[in-house]
């Protein structure tokens, strides 16, 4: 049966009392049927994805990264290995998770579904999954092609980074996670801070690792998790990472995919009495899984992410702050009374420190500057302490004194903004937008998507060269 789904506002709750009948209640306008069948033991996408992994070499001499076009993508990769995520790596997730004891009883959230073949194995692979992505289209197409027949599988439509899903998941057990939406440095660490708030996660999947600005990401969370695995086919850096004039079967490789652990829920359990019956079994598949010689190669000295202080895992820079402008609501969370400030990053600053314009309601603009503090502010809120704060102070005369602090949620896109023991909800403007329109579903007169791609109502507006009366 197909999940149908209306929401204005989600927050979800999974119910599973009996092993053949799936429920799960929703808080505020949320409806959905569906049902699933765990004992069904059909399982043709992840049978599927073994069989052409088997075939498919951990270390190929070109991989479908190393070509700018299709047509050059077309001549040298079969047309079964032309997806971003690989044969290899489908395989490997059925090796490592692939227990009946998973298919059971993990629930695994998918971030960024793409062409939909990776969301077709998780949903033989885990008893859930839970498909996260901006645009709709692939993965109604996933829908019709068969993908969660099962009733498994729900969609959700969001903006990982300007929506509220963190929110929205937090009734859910979720056990593994699988990074593949945003690929940008600051996007990577954003997935990983939230993900490692989640109480039940076991794993993280980090895809496109052979990108050095997503292993930096990766690197700047070691305080929160570990590197068990490298896991997929062994890729060469993307082509805009690469030095100018590198061939395509020229430099290192690294992974495809790295598997995480967070160290929090596995240093909370700390030997096996604690742990169920699919924790062994991943636990006993990875021993196995690292074995294997091809993937030895792949484990690099770099891979192993050392013990990082505190203080530097919190410190990665605030590039979301540099030119954007975000909005202060008042004590009743209304913006009735708007306050705003524009932050300005200088090209030295990395991105942690600045200065900043400070619009209040009855005042003048004020001028401020801001910097990021590893220290967390005496009465912070203990769960914003992780990852340290912005320390903005007004300058001026009249303004001696006056300083605010932000506590950053893990997107960075929503600010705790206070003074003393007085906290207010700071919100970057795209955020606040995002946010307009989800609550208008699909009337919203959205105008672009994260990427800037004209969606919606609005598409139509567009390609006619008409603005609708904008």
């Amino acid at each position: 049966m197909s999940w149908a789904l209306t929401y204005l506002q989600i927050t979800l709750k999974f119910l599973l009392p009996e092993p053949h009948a799936m429920r799960w209640r929703a808080h505020a306008v949320l409806c959905v049927a569906g049902a699933l069948n765990a004992g069904s033991q059909s399982r043709p996408f992840a049978e599927e994805a073994v069989r052409l992994g088997a075939s498919a070499p951990r270390l190929p001499d070109v991989t479908i990264i190393d070509f700018e076009t299709d047509e050059e993508v077309a001549q040298h990769i079969p047309e079964e290995a032309r997806g971003f995520t690989s044969r290899r790596l489908h395989a490997d997730i059925v090796e490592l998770f692939g227990s009946t004891e998973v298919s059971r009883h993990w629930t695994v959230l998918e971030l960024g579904v793409a062409s939909c073949r990776t969301t077709a194995v998780l949903s033989d692979v885990f008893q859930r999954v839970i498909a996260v992505d901006w645009e709709p289209t692939a993965m109604r197409r996933g829908s019709r092609e068969g993908i969660g027949n099962r009733g498994n599988v729900m969609w959700l439509t969001m903006d990982v980074y300007r929506d509220p899903l963190w929110s929205a998941l937090a009734a859910n057990d979720i056990h593994v996670v699988l990074q593949d939406a945003g690929h940008t440095e600051h996007e990577v660490a954003a997935d990983l801070r939230a993900a490692a708030k989640l109480e039940q996660l076991r794993y993280v999947i980090v895809h496109d690792f052979n990108f050095e600005r997503i292993q930096r990401a990766v690197f700047s969370l070691a305080r929160d998790y570990e590197v068990v695995a490298a896991i997929g086919e062994g890729r060469h850096l993307p082509l805009d990472e690469r030095p100018l004039g590198e061939g395509k079967h020229r430099g290192n490789k690294s992974a495809e995919a790295v598997l995480l652990r967070p160290r929090r829920w596995w240093q909370s359990v700390p030997d096996t009495i604690g742990r169920s019956a699919a924790d062994q079994v991943v636990e006993e598949s990875i021993a196995r899984f690292l074995g294997d010689a091809d993937v030895q190669k792949l484990m690099l000295a770099s891979l192993f992410l050392t013990e990082t202080s505190s203080e530097e895992a919190a410190a990665s820079p605030f590039v979301e702050l540099c030119e954007t402008t975000f909005w202060v609501a008042d004590e009743l969370d209304s913006f009735d009374a708007l306050a705003k400030i524009r932050f300005k990053c200088r090209p030295s600053s990395q991105a942690l420190k600045g200065i900043a314009n400070l619009h209040e309601p009855g005042k003048n603009l004020s001028r401020a500057v801001w910097r990021h503090s590893h220290d967390a502010p005496t009465g912070h809120p203990k769960v914003a302490a992780p990852w340290g704060h912005v320390r903005i102070d007004v300058l001026g005369t009249r303004n001696e004194g006056r300083s605010y602090i932000m506590l950053p949620s893990a997107a960075r896109r929503s600010f705790l903004w206070g003074s003393g023991d007085r906290w207010r909800v700071a919100m970057e403007q795209s955020a606040v937008a995002s946010s307009v329109q989800l609550s208008l579903g699909d009337l919203s007169p959205r105008a672009t998507s994260p990427w800037g791609i004209v969606t919606g109502p609005l598409k139509q507006c567009k390609d006619t060269g008409n603005l609708c009366g904008r």
